[in-house]
């Protein structure tokens, strides 16, 4: 994941298990013969983070845009964003 954003801390039950997921290699690159490994080609990551892997053609890498954000590995939206939160009126 690039933010490490939690559907379910900031939307509550509608959030829960919710997440995209990125192919780490690109779809119309690969033949019919070729089979997905979900541990390795799948990686879970939020919309838009995913919309802006695409932003570029061939797609940034997860860790190119990671880079480009300002995000460690650990570090999460939010850290660097505490408006994040789910506040509570």
């Amino acid at each position: 994941m690039v933010c490490n954003f939690n559907f379910k801390r900031f939307f509550g039950e509608i959030g829960k298990e919710f997440i995209h997921v990125h192919y780490e290699i690109e779809i119309s690159t690969i033949g019919e013969d070729y089979e997905i490994n979900p541990i390795t080609d799948l990686k879970p990551i939020c919309p838009n983070c995913h919309a802006m892997l695409h932003k570029r053609k061939p797609a940034y890498l997860i860790d190119e845009l990671r880079e480009i954000a300002g995000f460690s590995v650990r570090e999460s939206i939010y850290i660097k964003f505490p408006c994040f939160k789910k506040l509570t009126i």
